[in-house]
This record gives C-alpha cells, sequence and structure tokens, in this order.
C-alpha cells in the first residue's frame, strides 16, 4: 500500500504568485504538476509520498522533462533529482528564507540557457596522434626493433612511459584550448567530472539568441580537431543545471 502523499516533490522555482497547473506529467504515476508560492516566487511540484526516488532512467527523464515544460513560459531555477518537502509549511518557508537569492537568480537567468559540451578521444585514436606528433616516441619504437627481450623490455617500460606522460600533456593542451575557445562564446562557463574517454565535459551559460553562433563555433572547432581524432557531443538546451548559485535543500 502506498504511503501518503504528504511529501512535495520539487523539480524548479519560478517567478508566478498564485496557483498554476502545467498538468499531470509528475514523478511517481503521473501526478499533477502545479505551483506552491510565496509572495512572487513559486515551487513546481508534484504531491509525493516521503520517499527516495531511484535515479533510473524513468524518473530521470520525468525530472528533466517537466523543467523543460516549464521552461517553455518561465525562467526556471531548476532542482537535483528527488528534492522533497514534508508539506506546503516547510516549503513555503525554504522559499521565504531564500526568497531575495531567488529573485536576484531569476533576474541573472532570464532568456539564458545552458549547453553541453563533451570531447572524446579514444585511446587507439589518441596514441596514434601522439606517435605521430612526438620524435622521442617514435625514436624509442625504432630503437626497439631488433633488440633482444631483456633490452627490449627496458625499451618497452620507457616507451610506455613516454606515451603515457605525452599522451596527459596532450590532452590537458587539447582541453585548455577548447574550453577556452568557447568559453569566450558563452556568459560563464563551467567544468565537470571526466567519465570514460572524455577529455573535456563542460556545461555553457549563454543568451538563447546566442545559441545557433555558439553551436557554429563548436562546428569550426569539431572541423579543426577532426584529424586529431577528437569527436565533439554538443547538447541542449537545458535549464541552467550548473549555474544556479542557489540550493534549496
Amino acid at each position: 500500500m502506498e504511503a501518503i502523499a504528504d511529501g512535495r516533490y520539487v523539480y524548479c522555482i519560478i517567478e508566478c504568485d498564485k496557483r498554476k497547473s502545467f498538468g499531470a506529467i509528475g514523478i511517481g504515476g503521473h501526478r499533477e504538476v502545479y505551483t506552491v508560492s510565496y509572495k512572487d516566487v513559486s515551487a513546481v511540484v508534484s504531491d509525493t509520498p516521503l520517499v527516495e526516488y531511484e535515479p533510473i532512467e524513468e524518473n530521470a527523464l520525468t525530472h528533466m522533462n517537466v523543467i523543460q515544460r516549464v521552461m517553455q513560459e518561465h525562467t526556471v531555477l531548476p532542482l537535483r533529482f528527488c528534492t522533497i518537502f514534508k508539506g506546503d509549511v516547510g516549503l513555503r518557508s525554504a522559499l521565504a528564507r531564500l526568497y531575495h537569492e531567488s529573485k536576484t537568480e531569476l533576474r541573472r537567468l532570464e532568456d539564458k540557457v545552458e549547453l553541453g559540451v563533451k570531447v572524446l578521444w579514444h585511446p587507439d585514436r589518441a596514441a596514434e596522434e601522439v606517435r605521430k606528433m612526438n620524435d622521442r616516441i617514435r625514436t624509442l619504437e625504432e630503437e626497439m626493433k631488433g633488440k633482444t627481450p631483456g633490452i627490449g623490455y627496458l625499451l618497452k617500460i620507457k616507451l610506455d612511459e613516454a606515451l603515457k606522460e605525452e599522451l596527459n600533456r596532450m590532452t590537458e593542451e587539447y582541453s585548455a584550448i577548447i574550453f577556452k575557445e568557447l568559453k569566450n562564446h558563452a556568459l560563464e562557463a563551467r567544468q565537470s567530472q571526466l567519465i570514460g574517454h572524455m577529455i573535456l565535459n563542460a556545461a555553457f551559460l549563454m543568451h538563447k539568441s546566442s545559441e545557433n553562433d555558439f553551436r557554429s563555433a563548436v562546428e569550426i572547432i569539431t572541423e579543426r580537431h577532426r584529424p586529431n581524432g577528437l569527436e565533439f557531443l554538443c547538447s541542449g538546451p537545458w535549464p541552467p543545471f550548473n549555474f544556479v548559485n542557489i540550493r534549496y535543500e
């Protein structure tokens, strides 16, 4: 039997001074998504039991889809997945406590979106590029030919160390150059944790009107680095998850 739905699952904060419904699109079984207001600032919520939702694909997509739906009509301050308050009292208390900060952030992020850029460099392609660019590594590989197993083993250790060192250097160089160039086309930029073969994982904040220019810049950089084996993934526009400077939890 489901627990009593006395919680409020919060998706985002908007500027709104009255109750407004966005339809039955909420997490936990298409619950109604509506606003809970304090003065002219509102939390966009749906009713929920006081439970911890697993960040499975369905739940994560529902969370994101609600925020994107609200973003069609409002500037949003998105909250992290599974932010839950007990009833309206606690929620309004949080809205009251952070009212002035919320208003400031809503003004700062008005008409702005976030785009993400990931740059991947597959290890095999990276090693190929390093060998092509570094004379010392090519020399070590030539020295290994025809050597006795003992000497060859020592040279192999030296080669692996040289490859790793040069790969790290080139990765840092590519990442810094690309991030700096894209940052010039955005209002703010932040880097996130690297996963897998990523050499850059970054988010960029910009005016909605600048999105096409930013995408054009990504395409130009992509073409420039395609011969080096770099793969670019540009996503968005997203709500400004990485650029909200207050937390409501």
